[in-house]
């Protein structure tokens, strides 16, 4: 047998071996494939995307529930300054009225002196 015949012979043995390995690992690659380990894999990678997802949908919320967070917190400190200015004018109106008490009950004794002297 010529040696070109016989590395033709030795080529198509070895395509024919490289050929059942190549099946063999395919196949095996399937197995785990459908295996359940490979399956629960697969289920966690989905869950951890659904999850980051929700994690950037809940921190976007967040972000906005402290936007509004502040906008409150400014109205509450507008609130805040405006039921001390009523509180002061309150006391000031109180304190005037008492004043304005006292004259009239000064007043009203005045008068009734007078009337007392006629």
């Amino acid at each position: 047998m010529s040696e070109s015949k016989q590395d033709a012979i030795q080529l198509q043995q070895k395509l024919i071996y490289l050929q059942s390995e190549l099946k063999k690992k395919q196949k095996r690659i399937d197995e785990i494939e459908h295996s359940h380990h490979y399956l629960l894999i697969e289920q966690l990678k989905k869950e951890n995307q659904e999850f980051r997802k929700k994690q950037e949908d809940l921190g976007e919320h967040l972000s906005s529930l402290e936007i509004k967070l502040e906008h409150y917190k400014r109205l509450l400190d507008v609130a805040n300054i405006k039921v001390n200015m009523y509180q002061n004018a309150l006391e000031k109106l109180e304190h005037d009225h008492q004043q304005l008490k006292e004259e009239l009950i000064e007043l009203q004794g005045c008068n009734q002196k007078e009337e007392d002297l006629k």
